[in-house]
């Protein structure tokens, strides 16, 4: 995917809400090792060799470097959509294993993102769900190990569709690593 630098798209607001997700990004990962960072198990890391090891973090800041230039289209209109994921579970820490999670409610006003906590149902497990809302699409959880999924590992496209409607049996391949979810949206004018 390649980015785009849209001159248009550099107001404040814009250039606001990509340093404050970033900044999100960073405190949420900071204390965090380096396998949690990126979302692969310690046993998985420590059986990698150094040159694998080099490899994962050199992609790493790959991904780094490209999301703090990208400049995402703005529509620069004031409007929100409801969103509700349930159903299915999502790779939680630290072991990055698969577990049902309580349902996630959420508004997203237009042009912003936000780290949505993700909570084990049955566990005091948790992870962490990136969801952005850029122009007439919606991304979701991206990877901090695939520099093809740098900016979103799943996106859903605006449609007349979006007075309600439920996606079904979506996957991700982020670091929260939905599988089998539902996400309900709803436009919120």
């Amino acid at each position: 995917m390649k980015a785009r630098y849209l001159s248009n798209a550099c107001t404040p607001e814009v250039i606001k809400s990509v340093y404050v997700f970033f900044i999100l990004f960073l405190v949420t990962s900071c204390g965090k090792t380096f396998p949690e960072k990126i979302g692969v198990t310690d046993f998985y890391w420590d059986n990698l060799t150094p040159s694998e090891r080099q490899a994962h973090k050199a992609t790493f800041e790959k991904i780094d470097n490209l999301r703090s230039h990208y400049y995402p289209q703005t529509l620069k209109i004031n409007r929100a959509l409801s969103v509700k994921i349930n159903n299915g579970t999502a790779l939680m820490l630290p072991d990055f294993k698969p577990e049902r999670y309580n349902a996630i409610l959420l508004t997203l006003q237009q042009d912003s993102c936000k780290r949505v906590p993700i909570r084990a149902l049955d566990s005091d497990k948790q992870t962490t769900l990136n969801i952005c809302f850029w122009g007439h699409q919606v991304w979701l959880d991206p990877s901090n190990t695939n520099i093809d999924n740098a900016l979103y590992s799943a996106r859903l496209f605006e449609s007349g569709l979006w007075q309600r409607f439920t996606y079904k049996h979506i996957n991700t391949s982020g670091y929260a690593g939905l599988s089998d979810v539902n996400i309900s949206v709803k436009l919120i004018s």
